[in-house]
């Protein structure tokens, strides 16, 4: 049986689920997933992860 860990992230206000497995980097499809759903744009993310 596999258990697969959640995150949730809270950005200005927009929230997601994000699945957490071990060892594996996010995709570029999933990360543009989880953008979409907190409308927010790609260089946005990474300007506020990069401080």
């Amino acid at each position: 049986m596999f258990l697969t860990k959640f995150m949730s992230f809270v950005i200005d206000g927009r929230t997601t689920v994000v699945p957490l497995h071990t060892n594996k980097p996010v995709s570029r499809g999933l990360l543009k997933a989880i953008l979409h759903e907190i409308q927010m744009e790609r260089k946005e993310f990474f300007a506020k992860f990069k401080k």
